[in-house]
């Protein structure tokens, strides 16, 4: 059942309806507030739409590089759990 959570983006705060724990939805929206804090930091005069654009370029950048780390890990159990496999069949 969905519910309420508040978190707080950019100093607003804002109601999200979502079924995740709510100490799940608060650590993700300080994620991505530190995160938006981080690049004003590096670029305080950009607007805040350009701010929020920019911090969703960098998530994304960081989960695609996550999702490639992740399949190449999967990539490599499989290689190894093949080369085991053979070597079994064999004794």
């Amino acid at each position: 059942m969905a519910r309420a959570v508040k978190v707080t983006l950019m100093g607003t705060d804002f109601r999200l309806q979502t079924e995740e724990p709510e100490e799940f939805v608060v650590r993700v929206a300080q994620l991505v507030d530190s995160r938006i804090a981080e690049l004003r930091g590096r670029a305080a005069n950009l607007p805040a739409q350009h701010l929020a654009l920019l911090t969703a370029l960098t998530l994304a950048e960081d989960l695609e590089k996550e999702r490639l780390a992740l399949a190449q890990l999967r990539q490599r159990w499989a290689d190894r759990l093949e080369v085991l496999a053979a070597r079994a069949a064999t004794r």
